[in-house]
């Protein structure tokens, strides 16, 4: 068992001295009294050393035997009633367990996920009120594995951990809120009103506070008498899903008058656009019907160049490019849905056209820097009525600068996400197939003649194509869904689709000659897996150790090679693992060379690297044919079939040179492959 550490402290403040946000300023008859420690099943724990509160780590997700660690005291209440736990943590320590309490043995009780913004310390409130009869009870904190969207890469990675941190912890009345007070704030059209409670709810972007604190740092300086409360309510890698699944216990209880709502960033990596408008609808009519009051921000959007602060990619800038896109179809449908439900705040539209340079507007290629957060919390303020006159009172001169930005930025155009299906008759010939990564569409066209035969729906963000002469099929990687789509290619209909694991994020595949294994790349699974696709099933995965994002197969002898971030991993399948590491980062395709050579194109700088495919050994470095993600060669006449990312079109190049030709348009042409 790996090392771990744990100290238990208790908070000797359990007489509820300061008052809840929204409750009475004073309880004289419902104290509790300091509980004491009864056990726990963390290891190292010998003694209470201070009245500051809790804090634990440990490498491992639980003890052996048990599905959580946990620390039980008793308490004595004063009196009979309602009461509720709450627990103030460290600003900007961000659990990584799904922290939770019981009394009494009872159903366990998450803790909401809220925290004051702007504070040194920040509460969390039990979401459900226990009644309690006077006497002794039994308090236990319970300490699950992190149950938020899975941080991915744990092919290769192992647990995280946890890392809790509690600097007290109070039992208290579960009084009603008071109702805020009417009078507004000052100034023409400002919405806020003395009092208000306001959510921030959404992802990372707004749990690490990159807009939510200049809010809470404007409000508070145009307003100091205001009484707001701010809430913070973030999680990191929270979809729109995720969000909808914890109303209830994040929201509600609090009673806000106010949400902010942003989120998308994740939804565009895994959930299709008309998926994400579906779950952010249905927020958006609870929070109103508990009569919530709503600012809808659209999602910031891909950065398509290096990170600014290390100058790493993650998303090389066609990928990254086309996720912005898939960024953009969500704010369309964000604004469509604020003009019934709330109010319109366009964080894309800010970040991409304002007249400043969009790297120094993030910090990475998906975060806002403080720049970006302060431009995005200018914006959500304005809507809620702030004037530049009142931004002039914070005394701060990018907060007057930025309203004026603001001031001259084009209302939002974002284009609308359909996709469309459409057949032009019967699937005959040499065809060629092009797969658009934002369109959630594969495309069928005849090689002879270049017309259109079909448009099949899949999955989300296709990339590569396998086809199979064999089973007259076709194998599509939707990295979005994680899953592996088959179409029908007589039909051209989808016939199945191969789910794998939720880290398995497929974005490429190979046949073998038997046509029945597939081998696929698995970006944040960081592996390749192997395919039977007549059984319709995952055989095994190999871990290749860095975000895998292309693989190629070569038969003498017989190995996978896997495109990835740090090189490409020469995988024996036999010995189930890497057992060579070329040096090319970043190879997102491989193209198969005349006299067994093998390309591989290296798409930061779209180069290509050309190796012997009996020895693996590097001979050369050219300019790739084209700089495509998906690249196929006509074995019969030698022309070579691309997608061509950056003017989102599929185009042909004779074999012996000469003029490419466009073939048709295709927004974002990653997987290309050709059917017999």
């Amino acid at each position: 068992m790996k090392r771990v550490f744990a100290v238990l402290v208790l908070s000797a403040a359990f007489a509820c001295r300061s008052a809840w946000p929204g409750e009475v300023r004073s309880v004289t008859n419902t104290a509790i009294a300091v509980p004491d420690f009864v056990e726990s099943n963390i290891p190292e724990v010998r003694k209470l050393i201070s009245p500051a509160g809790l804090e634990f780590r440990s490498a491992n997700a639980a003890p052996p035997g048990s599905e959580c660690y946990f620390v039980r005291y008793r308490f004595t209440a004063a009196a009979k009633g309602l009461y509720r736990v709450r627990v103030k943590t460290a600003r900007g320590q961000r659990s990584r367990s799904d922290f939770s309490y019981a009394i009494d043995g009872g159903a366990r009780k998450a803790l909401v996920h809220q925290r004051l913004v702007g504070e040194p310390q920040a509460w969390r409130v039990g979401c459900e009120a226990a009644e309690l009869d006077a006497g002794e009870h039994a308090l236990e904190f319970r300490f699950y594995p992190d149950q938020r969207v899975r941080v991915m890469n744990r092919v290769t990675e192992d647990y995280e951990g946890h890392s809790v941190l509690i600097s007290a912890i109070e039992i208290g009345p579960a009084a009603e809120p008071k109702a805020p007070a009417a009078e507004p704030l000052p100034g023409r059209g400002v919405l806020l009103r003395k009092g208000d409670r306001v959510v921030f709810l959404g992802d990372s972007i707004t749990d690490e506070e990159l807009y939510p604190g200049h809010v809470a740092r404007i409000v508070r300086k145009v307003w100091p008498d205001s009484n707001v409360t701010f809430y913070n309510s973030g999680i990191a890698l929270n979809r729109a899903v995720d969000v909808l699944a914890r109303l209830e216990r994040d929201v509600l209880p609090l009673h806000p008058q106010w949400v902010i709502l942003c989120v998308g960033v994740n939804d565009a990596m895994q959930f299709a656009p008309d998926e994400f408008e579906r779950y952010y609808d249905q927020i958006l009519a609870r929070l109103v019907k508990e009569g919530i009051r709503v600012v809808c921000v659209t999602p910031t959007g891909f950065l398509a160049e290096r990170f600014p602060e290390s100058g790493q990619f993650v998303h090389t800038r066609d990928r990254a490019r086309a996720l912005d896109r898939t960024a953009a179809y969500e704010a369309e449908a964000v604004h469509r849905l604020a003009r019934q439900r709330g109010l319109f705040v366009d964080a894309l539209g800010a970040l991409t056209r304002a007249d400043l340079p969009r790297d120094r507007l993030m910090a990475n290629q998906w975060h806002p820097s403080s720049e970006g957060g302060r431009l995005m919390a200018l914006a959500v303020l304005r809507a809620l009525g702030l004037s530049n006159d009142d931004a002039a009172r914070t005394k701060e001169p990018l907060d007057v600068e930025y309203c004026r930005i603001l001031d001259h930025i084009e209302a939002a155009d974002h284009p609308r996400y359909r996709a469309e299906e459409k057949r032009t008759g019967e699937a005959r010939g040499p065809m060629v197939a092009v797969s658009s990564f934002t369109s959630n569409t594969v495309t069928l066209f005849s090689r002879a003649t270049g017309k259109l035969v079909a448009r099949i729906p899949v999955r989300h963000h296709p990339g590569g194509l396998a086809s199979s002469a064999r089973r007259r099929e076709l194998c599509v990687a939707c990295e979005g869904t994680g899953a592996i789509d088959v179409i029908d290619v007589a039909t051209c209909k989808k016939v199945a689709s191969i789910p794998l694991d939720d880290d398995d994020y497929p974005n490429s595949i190979v046949l073998a000659p038997d046509g029945v294994t597939a081998w696929v790349a698995n970006y944040y699974g960081s592996s390749v897996a192997e395919i039977d696709v007549e059984g319709r099933k995952v055989r095994r995965r190999i871990p290749v150790g860095g975000l895998a994002q292309s693989v190629a197969l070569i038969a003498k002898p017989t190995r996978v090679l896997a495109g990835t971030t740090s090189g490409i991993a020469v995988v024996d399948p036999a010995a189930g693992r890497v057992v060579r590491r070329l040096p090319v980062d970043f190879a997102g395709a491989f193209l198969p060379l005349p006299g067994d050579k093998l390309g591989a194109i290296e798409t930061v700088y779209w180069r290509m690297h050309v190796f012997d495919t009996r020895t693996l050994d590097e001979r050369k470095e050219a300019r790739p044919p084209f700089a495509a993600r998906g690249i196929a060669r006509d074995p019969s006449s030698g022309a070579l079939w691309a997608g061509d990312w950056q003017n989102h079109r599929l185009v042909t190049i004779p074999a012996e040179g000469g003029d490419v030709r466009t073939v048709a348009d295709i927004e974002f042409p990653f997987g290309v492959a050709l059917v017999e």
